[in-house]
C-alpha cells in the first residue's frame, strides 16, 4: 500500500506535467479526419460490465474492458480481431466492471495512450480503491501515463473524431458521475459512450452541450440503471439505436424495465441476450449484425419510426395519401383512370432494404394477404379497397402504412344483360348494330341489368327514340331499368348506365316495332 501511495503522488505530479506537454499532440489542428471512412464498433459481451472495441483505418481502441473475471474471453476476442496494439484506451471510471479486464489485456496488448478521469475512488469504498490502485500499478509497470481529458477536448482515431464531453469536474458524490463520456463521430454517423454517468453528469452535459449530444447510437449509461438515461438527456441524444451492456442473469436485475420503456422509440440491443454486437458505419449509414432485442415502436404523433420516416406516396391522381395501417378514411376516392402509385421513405442512418405492397380489397384484412416486392404499382381497373405498403431497412425495422380508401373503376359497366320475352340485345352506341327489325306485340316489357364493377350501381335510365328523331344524350331520360311500351312504336331504346364513380355508358337495342299499343308507361 505504501508503494502504491508513493507511486500515485509521484505519478500524479509527473502526469500533470506530461499532460500539458502532450496537449499540442491532441490538438485537432495536428490531425485531420477524413469523414465517411469505415468504422467498426463492437459492443463486447464482457459479462456484467462494459467494454467496446473500435476499429478505424486499421487502428484499434478500447472503451472500457469489463471485469477481470471475464478478461481471458475478452483477450481472446481481441486477438480474433487481429488487435496487436491499441491506439487509445478510455477507462471511463474506476469501477472494476469497467477497468478490471484492462489489468489483463494491457499486459498482453500495448496501448499508446490511456484516458482516465481525475476523480479516483475514496477510502469509503476500500474494495473499489484496492482494485483501482492495482490498476494504476499495472499502468506504471507497462509504462502507461494516464491522460485526464478536459470537456470539449478532441482527439482523432483513424478517420474518426472523438470529443470528450464529461466529466466536467472531479468532486462528484458518486464515482459513476465521474465517468468519461465520449462522442465518436464518423462522417455523418455518431456513437455516444457514457460509462456509468448518472443524472448529475447528464444534467451538466445537457446544460453545456444540448444539441451537440445528438447521436445515432447511445451506449446506455450504467447498464440501464434508473439513475441514468434521464428524460432530458435522452431527448437531447435522441438516438436511433440503444445498446445495453449487462450480464446474463446478473444480480443487479439489469436491464431496468423503466429504462426499457423510456427507450421504446429506439431499437434496443442487449449484450445479455445477443452477446457481442457489431455496428458498422460507412460515414453515412449504420448497419448491425444482430436483430434488435426490443424493436422501436411507432411514434404516436407521426405514425412512423426514427429510422423509417417521411413516408410518401406519389400518384398520377390527386387525393392519395398514406395513413396508419389501422386507420380508415371517411369515404372512398373514386378514380376513373389507370392509377399508378410510387412509394418512398427516408431511412435515417440505416440502409433501405425492401419495399413491398399489397392490394387489400374492401372487407378483407392485410394480415391474410401476400406482399409483393416493389415500390411502384399500377391498378388498371376494378379495385375497391386500400393499398398497403411495407418499408424495411437494413437492420430489420419495418413499417406498414396504407393509402386512403380508393375505388379504381375505369369503365361504367363490365357487361350488360337484357331480360325480355323477345330476343332483344344491347349494343354500344359506338358500334354498328344489325340492320334488322324485331317486331313485337303490345304490351312489350324489357328490363336492363349490368355488372357495374368496383364502384357499384348508381343508376340505369332509358330513352325511346322514334324513327326520324335524332338521339341526344341531353334528352329527358326515364330513371328506371324497366321499359314498358303499350303504344305503337317504331324506333330504338337507348339505355344509359352510370356507376358509383360516375362513369357512364350508353347502349341501344336493335330497331324495334311494337304494334297495336295505346300508351307508353314507364
Amino acid at each position: 500500500m505504501l508503494k502504491s501511495q508513493k507511486f500515485r503522488k509521484t505519478f500524479g505530479r509527473l502526469g500533470l506535467l506530461l499532460f500539458f506537454l502532450c496537449l499540442p499532440l491532441l490538438s485537432p489542428q495536428t490531425a485531420l479526419a477524413n469523414p465517411g471512412d469505415n468504422l467498426d464498433v463492437y459492443y463486447m459481451y464482457v459479462g456484467q460490465g462494459d467494454g467496446a472495441l473500435l476499429e478505424s483505418d486499421g487502428k484499434y481502441m478500447l472503451i472500457d474492458c469489463g471485469p477481470e473475471d471475464h478478461a481471458e474471453e475478452t483477450l481472446e476476442f481481441l486477438r480474433s480481431k487481429g488487435v496487436k496494439e491499441l491506439e487509445y484506451v478510455i477507462a471511463s471510471h474506476g469501477h472494476h466492471d469497467h477497468i478490471g479486464g484492462l489489468m489483463t489485456v494491457l499486459k498482453e496488448i500495448p496501448a499508446k495512450k490511456l484516458f482516465l478521469p481525475t476523480q479516483a475512488p475514496t477510502k469509503s469504498t476500500p474494495n473499489v480503491l484496492r482494485i483501482y490502485n492495482q490498476f494504476l500499478q499495472i499502468l506504471w509497470e507497462e509504462g502507461i501515463q494516464p491522460i485526464h481529458p478536459n470537456p470539449g477536448e478532441i482527439i482523432y482515431f483513424g478517420t474518426t473524431k472523438i470529443t470528450f464531453l464529461a466529466p466536467q469536474r472531479s468532486d462528484y458524490k458518486s464515482l459513476n458521475d465521474s465517468s468519461i463520456v465520449a462522442k465518436v463521430e464518423n462522417g455523418d454517423n455518431s456513437f455516444l459512450f457514457t460509462g456509468d454517468a448518472e443524472s448529475v453528469s447528464e444534467q451538466e452535459m445537457v446544460r453545456s452541450y444540448k444539441y451537440q449530444l445528438k447521436s445515432d447510437v447511445l451506449k446506455v449509461g450504467h447498464h440501464s440503471s434508473w439513475t441514468s438515461t434521464t428524460p432530458d438527456f435522452l431527448s437531447a441524444v435522441d438516438p436511433s439505436f440503444s445498446v445495453i451492456s449487462c450480464g446474463i442473469g446478473n444480480a443487479a436485475g439489469f436491464p431496468r424495465k423503466k429504462t426499457l420503456k423510456n427507450l421504446r422509440a429506439t431499437d434496443v440491443y442487449r449484450t445479455d441476450l445477443l452477446g457481442t454486437i457489431h455496428f458498422f458505419s460507412d460515414g453515412s449509414t449504420i448497419s448491425v449484425d444482430q436483430t434488435m432485442s426490443q424493436r422501436a415502436r411507432v411514434d404516436e404523433k407521426t405514425g412512423e419510426l426514427k429510422n423509417i420516416y417521411n413516408t410518401k406516396v406519389e400518384s398520377n391522381v390527386d387525393g392519395i395519401s398514406l395513413m396508419g395501417k389501422t386507420e380508415k378514411s371517411d369515404r372512398y376516392l373514386n378514380i376513373t383512370e389507370d392509377l399508378t402509385l410510387s412509394f418512398s421513405a427516408e431511412y435515417g442512418v440505416t440502409k433501405p432494404s425492401t419495399t413491398s405492397y399489397m392490394l387489400v380489397p374492401e372487407g378483407e384484412e392485410y394480415t391474410n394477404g401476400k406482399w409483393k416486392k416493389g415500390s411502384t404499382v399500377t391498378i388498371n381497373d376494378d379495385f375497391k379497397g386500400s393499398v398497403f405498403v411495407r418499408y424495411k431497412n437494413g437492420v430489420g425495422d419495418y413499417l406498414a402504412r396504407k393509402t386512403n380508401e380508393i375505388c379504381v373503376d375505369t369503365r361504367a359497366v363490365n357487361s350488360v344483360t337484357v331480360n325480355s320475352d323477345e330476343d332483344i340485345h344491347l349494343y354500344s352506341v359506338d358500334t354498328e348494330i344489325p340492320d334488322s327489325t324485331i317486331e313485337v306485340s303490345n304490351p312489350f316489357t324489357v328490363s336492363f341489368f349490368a355488372d357495374f364493377g368496383a364502384s357499384g350501381y348508381h343508376s340505369i335510365e332509358y330513352l325511346l327514340v322514334k324513327d326520324g328523331e335524332t338521339f341526344s344524350p341531353y334528352s329527358s331520360w326515364e330513371l328506371s331499368n324497366e321499359c314498358k311500351i303499350e303504344e305503337t312504336f317504331s324506333g330504338y331504346i337507348y339505355v344509359r348506365f352510370t356507376d358509383g364513380a360516375n362513369n357512364t355508358a350508353i347502349y341501344r337495342t336493335e330497331h324495334i316495332t311494337v304494334n297495336n299499343t295505346n300508351s307508353i308507361e314507364s
